[in-house]
């Protein structure tokens, strides 16, 4: 070997050497993740909810994986959330149960009027265990990686000229309400339902389309017309799931420790917790921003509650039949819940 190829091959050496560690030391490019969401940037949801848990996911990797939110259905429309994910055109989604009819139904017996889920935390808390303990649920979820669960804190009633102070006044309100049970419910006890989208609200408050609906504390901060509505009557009428799931092969692209370090604080039960817990923490600040706007709060009395319960037993047994005749355990799935509702 010559003198000069020798150099030269010192020189590639000591090039490839510098080159190598030039690569160790250049840190990875994060993993972003696209968080498909129907809520807008000014909404509770998307400030106390997806901001924070963007920022848990994070913390949790280091900064090795990153969320972008694709707020107000930007990525497609609601419905569609769950193929969205399945399909990769969205990396992440949180999703409403309700919104796909038949898609989910051992997940909504969740939502049955009347059930008494206490909380957001509990409920989602709730629906995970579930999740983890049936393989009929995890079913409902097949095409996503379902990473947790979400649940909104208890709906109540909200309205505009007349305060409803118990049972006898539900009678011929006309009330926003989702449809199918929770609609029943409210025709059980001569309530009259009215289904429309949250964007619809403020026109049909303000042109009498409807007196009033049925709610959470949540859309208070930023998505109700609070000027337009005076009363709220504190009570227990239902709550609903969500699921927020993410594609399978963008969950492949994540380390393992990554996925651990995920699981352990933004997803699984804790991160259903989590998110159940966020419901529950708009309950205060809305209470401030309803006093501000003049209204008056009043509690469902608990006699006219359990009367109406009992009114919807039928309704439960209706539904839970209907799935046990498809061959699901819905049976067994309800009795877990009411078992598990005592435990919270």
């Amino acid at each position: 070997m010559t003198k000069l190829t020798r150099l030269s091959l010192m020189v590639f050496l000591v090039l490839t050497l510098i080159l190598g560690i030039q690569i160790a030391q250049t840190p990875a490019k994060p993993i972003v993740l696209k968080y498909a969401t129907m809520n807008p940037p000014t909404s509770w949801h998307h400030t106390d909810f997806y901001v924070p848990w963007a920022e848990k996911v994070k913390n949790a990797t280091e900064g090795r994986v990153t969320v972008k939110i694709y707020p107000s259905q930007t990525l497609g429309k609601a419905p569609s959330f769950f193929d969205l994910v399945k399909t990769g055109i969205a990396d992440v989604a949180l999703g409403v149960q309700a919104i796909n009819a038949g898609q989910f139904p051992l997940t909504e017996i969740t939502s049955l009027p009347f059930l008494g889920i206490p909380s957001g935390k509990a409920g989602a808390a709730i629906v995970w265990r579930l999740y983890e303990k049936y393989p009929a649920i995890q079913k409902e979820y097949e095409g996503i990686k379902f990473l947790h669960a979400g649940f909104t804190s208890p709906f109540f009633f909200m309205t505009t000229k007349k305060p409803i102070r118990n049972l006898e006044d539900v009678k011929g309100v006309k009330l926003r309400a989702p449809g199918g049970r929770q609609a029943e419910a409210f025709e059980l006890v001569g309530a009259n339902p009215v289904a429309m989208h949250i964007a619809e609200l403020y026109m049909a408050i303000e042109k009498g389309v409807i007196d009033g609906l049925a709610t959470t504390w949540e859309p208070i901060r930023g998505q109700l017309p609070v000027d337009k509505l005076r009363y709220a009557t504190v009570t227990n009428l239902w709550a609903i799931p969500f699921w927020i799931g993410i594609n399978h092969a963008s969950w492949g692209q994540i380390s393992p420790e990554d996925q651990e370090a995920i699981m352990k604080c933004c997803a699984g039960l804790a991160g259903s917790e989590y998110h159940g817990w966020a419901f529950g923490a708009a309950k205060e600040p809305s209470i401030e921003i309803i006093k501000k706007a003049g209204w008056e709060i009043f509690q469902f009395p608990e006699s006219d509650y359990q009367k109406w319960a009992a009114m919807c037993k039928p309704i439960h047994e209706k539904y839970i039949n209907s799935l046990e005749d498809k061959g699901l355990p819905a049976r067994e799935i309800y009795n877990d819940i009411l078992k598990m509702i005592k435990e919270y």
